[in-house]
């Protein structure tokens, strides 16, 4: 396969703070604090998982990496061993955005990539972001047609949140032109959901509008709804939401969580990210 290696683009998790807050008017109590919370994690538990698969997918482009080798890559030392990748963070890698990243990925190669069939496993060894834990496991399989499935097991962000999901990665274009940057297009559709631990409060996501990535974009992620479900003893009367990363603003670092009460209530925070 033809591989080549092209700039870094920044990936890094979403600032949480938001700008502003809308008081809920009508039924329902309480101020969405838990389902925002939880919403919150879900946002960083997806960039997490999105800027690891952008960094595996650029390391699979790399042509100056072969069997035996080590390189810089990204910041981190890559080496190819058989069909396992390594991409070691060390002790610390700051990325543009000032994301630390730590530990290392492995990437068990069965199959090419590029090619209906291919399937790369990924796994986490004492990975932190940002001094956050991430666990658990991701597939990423080519079913074909510049479409790949990428299923996320048991994710755990900080002991925090278990996040699963299953999603299509549909590459729009630049899956095939590898030495071309400019034209790498995909959008992300699917289902997940996360668990806080240690409690029953649960948020199930459906990508109702496509998380569209464009890489000659600062930010990557153009635009995208999921719709948001929540549900658990110790959560208030807030059960459902959205997150909007805002079509009409085209390449911008906007997004906006509200979450809803059957009752009528509204809280909206807009929000803005570094990237995915």
């Amino acid at each position: 396969m033809k591989k080549s290696i092209f700039k870094f683009l920044p990936f890094a998790l979403l600032a949480l703070t938001f700008t502003s807050c809308e008081d809920e008017e009508g039924g329902g109590s309480g101020t969405g604090d838990s389902e925002q919370k939880i919403a919150g994690w879900i946002i960083d538990t997806e960039a997490i998982a999105s800027s690891v698969y952008n960094a595996v997918d650029q390391l699979q482009r790399d042509s100056t990496l072969s069997d035996g080798d080590t390189i810089m890559f990204q910041g981190a030392m890559a080496s190819l061993i058989g069909n396992v990748y390594t991409l070691d963070y060390g002790t610390g890698v700051v990325d543009n955005s000032g994301v630390t990243r730590k530990g290392s990925i492995t990437v068990t190669e069965n199959g090419d990539y590029f090619s209906q069939g291919g399937l790369l496993s990924l796994a986490f060894n004492s990975f932190t972001v940002d001094d956050k834990t991430v666990g658990g496991s991701i597939s990423v399989s080519n079913l074909g047609n510049d479409t790949l499935s990428m299923v996320i097991s048991s994710l755990d962000y900080d002991n925090l949140l278990t996040y699963n999901a299953d999603k299509k990665v549909k590459w729009i274009s630049g899956f095939a032109t590898t030495k071309d940057a400019t034209d790498d297009k995909f959008n992300l559709t699917g289902t997940a959901s996360g668990m806080e631990n240690g409690t029953n409060n649960k948020i199930d996501i459906d990508f109702t509008s496509p998380m569209n990535f464009d890489r000659t974009c600062q930010y990557t992620v153009t635009e995208g709804i999921l719709d948001l479900t929540f549900s658990g003893d110790s959560l208030t009367t807030f059960d459902g939401g959205m997150v909007d990363f805002i079509s009409a603003d085209g390449c911008n670092n906007q997004l906006v969580l509200t979450v809803t009460s059957s009752g009528g209530a509204s809280v909206t925070l807009p929000r803005t990210f570094n990237g995915f």
